[in-house]
């Protein structure tokens, strides 16, 4: 009877959570005239001008780095997908996790003076080297969102230091995840996949705008 009884706690527990969360998503597309509410990470060149002027980026970002991940049955039902739309949308998004794992590495290789320890601390271990080795984090902050506003042009590989690089990695996600979705779901499905609270990613803003 316990187990039962913990069973359906939890389940009334994950009932209560959805209501929750749809209320929530209600309340939004009220107050903001019928409009379903803009995720604080999918940001416009406006935005990033905005952004730019306190030297503040933001950033989104899928981080599993496990080459095995795979959605379950329940992300699934709940996007709406199918086993095949699923796979594609699984492999969109490992393919930029590995995009960002390759700048880390990298980073990290550089940081450290020797790849091979770099391997073996992995990504997860080499973002926070690479986190721990910038000299002028404003400065290379200023940087990333003056480029993502269009007040400055990219620089060349050569003058971006390892931290830099990362930044330029993590807001580029979005943008590139959705490019790579559309072409199989089209933009406003890949932009629903992009920003699903299902599928998790990593979020956060850097700089004196920071929370």
């Amino acid at each position: 009877m316990t187990q039962e009884r913990l069973e359906r706690n939890e389940a009334e527990k994950k009932e209560l959570e959805r209501r929750l969360k749809e209320a929530k998503v209600k309340l939004a597309v009220a107050e903001n005239d019928g409009a379903p509410p803009r995720n604080e990470f999918d940001l416009t060149q406006d935005d990033w001008k905005r952004l730019a002027s306190t030297g503040t980026i933001k950033a989104r970002y899928p981080c599993d780095f496990d080459p095995n991940w795979n959605m379950t049955p329940e992300q699934q039902a709940s996007l709406g997908l199918s086993p095949s739309d699923a796979a594609a949308v699984e492999k969109a998004i490992k393919v930029e996790e590995a995009r960002i794992a390759r700048v880390i590495m990298d980073g990290c290789a550089k940081v450290l003076g020797d790849a091979e320890l770099a391997q073996r601390l992995g990504p997860r271990v080499c973002e926070t080297v690479v986190g721990s080795s910038v000299k002028d984090q404003g400065r290379d902050l200023q940087l990333v969102a003056n480029v993502r506003a269009g007040n400055t042009p990219m620089p060349s590989d050569s003058t971006i230091d390892p931290f830099a690089a990362l930044m330029f990695a993590e807001t580029g996600a979005m943008p590139q995840l959705q490019a790579d979705l559309a072409a199989s779901f089209g933009p406003e499905e890949a932009h629903r996949f992009a920003f699903a609270d299902e599928l998790g990613s990593c979020s956060g803003t850097s700089g004196p705008g920071a929370k």
